[in-house]
């Protein structure tokens, strides 16, 4: 399972169901974010993965499956220790297989073509399997 923290003020985040919305999941490409950071919920606990973050009163947590993630063809990358983050051994990145970084051994998708993308269907078929936690 993976945990993504998203943005828990405002409407536009999750449904009534309690399930994402596609806004959960957009690249920051302002900030340079070629994938979407999560958790691997195995190592790390909820607390730590909610605090990770300058303002954790601003934000929840959602769960996803990794299965589910690659069922899109999206390479799900354990990247430990980011820059923004460096104590976060849990640390990982949901992203397409064309632009996935040296050091990553998931392969899902290297076998479409063209390569799936982090489009707008995509993220909402991601978010419906995100729920809040």
């Amino acid at each position: 399972m993976l945990l993504r923290r998203v943005y828990a003020e405002g409407d536009n985040y999750f449904r009534e169901d309690g399930t994402a919305t596609p806004l959960a999941f957009r690249l920051r490409k302002d900030k340079g974010e070629s994938g979407l950071s999560v958790d691997v919920e195995r190592l790390t606990t909820l607390e730590r993965a909610k605090k990770a973050t300058t303002d954790p009163g601003k934000y929840c947590l959602c769960r996803l499956a990794t299965a589910h993630v690659r069922s899109l063809a999206l390479c799900v990358c354990h990247d430990p220790h980011p820059a923004e983050d460096p104590e976060n051994g849990a640390h990982a990145q949901i992203i397409p297989f064309p632009d996935r970084f040296d050091g990553c051994l998931d392969m899902t998708g290297s076998d479409k073509q063209p390569p799936v993308m982090l489009s707008n269907s995509v993220r909402d078929r991601l978010a419906k399997g995100a729920l809040k936690t």
